[in-house]
């Protein structure tokens, strides 16, 4: 794609797998009541949900940074579903991810991305659909405050991962292969190195859970129930798909008696 001077300089960019079973949230699946079908239903949902509150951000673009490429058509089709609720441009973008390891293809969409034309890039995953859109806000303002430009924005995840990565065209997408950002496993902890090592300035926005394995969504079951009711509902995006989606497949919270805090998913059954 040639670059566009016409557009706005903000772009959301989420990258995601376009949900399959077996390809997507495959530890969703593993030791667990649910099968790949189900895990692609509810990162599907989760995918739904992101772009939906993606695009209540003013003056920005949607960047959809896809894998594989073949499944184009399935991504298009996933948009077009709810186009209807989408908030600000209907125009959605869509790069595929090229290379090997999560590094090079992660480096490819950001590399896309900058040469299309976009000034300002935050770059979410697939799988924290009850964000609050005020974050991204937040994010875009501090990185393009041109008082401090030389800065790079983390949004914190489980496990040293990292939800969010906020950057501005003085990020060199190199940088993220160069001195494997991702492939490590440690992300938070590589990008504390490499802003130290680039005199870039941090800054953390709060940390947030993502949904990867079956604790994660014991904690996203436990968050829809609560923010329907909670008298503040400002610091979440309710996820209506994904909730939509959870309650269909029936799913519930159990604990062993036996060991604290130790909970699982379970499936309810017909009555």
């Amino acid at each position: 794609m040639e670059g566009n001077h016409n557009l706005p300089q903000k772009a959301i960019v989420i990258f995601t797998k376009v949900p399959q079973p077996g390809l997507v949230k495959t530890r969703l699946s593993e030791g667990t009541v649910l099968t790949e079908n189900d895990a692609a239903k509810i990162a599907e949902a989760m995918l739904k949900d992101i772009i939906i509150l993606a695009s209540k951000i003013k003056n920005s673009s949607i960047c959809l940074g896809f894998f594989p490429q073949n499944k184009k058509k399935n991504l298009e089709q996933l948009v077009q579903s709810i186009k209807h609720q989408l908030m600000g441009s209907d125009k959605i973008y869509f790069f595929s991810q090229s290379g090997t390891g999560f590094d090079e293809r992660f480096s490819s969409i950001l590399t896309q991305v900058f040469n299309f034309g976009f000034e300002y890039s935050l770059v979410l995953g697939a799988d924290l659909p009850y964000l609050n859109p005020d974050l991204l806000n937040y994010a875009f303002k501090e990185l393009m405050n041109v008082r401090e430009s030389k800065k790079i924005i983390l949004g914190p995840a489980g496990g040293d991962g990292v939800y969010l990565l906020g950057v501005s065209r003085q990020f060199n997408p190199k940088w993220i292969t160069e001195y494997k950002l991702f492939d490590m496993g440690v992300e938070l902890l590589q990008f504390v190195k490499l802003s130290k090592l680039i005199d870039m300035d941090l800054i953390l926005l709060p940390p947030l859970i993502d949904i990867d394995i079956e604790e994660d969504l014991v904690s996203l079951l436990s968050y829809i129930e609560a923010i329907p009711i909670s008298k503040k509902k400002g610091f979440y995006h309710f996820p209506e798909y994904t909730a939509e989606i959870l309650k269909n497949l029936k799913l519930s919270i159990e604990h062993s008696p036996n060991e604290t805090r130790k909970r699982y998913i379970k499936k309810l059954e017909n009555p």
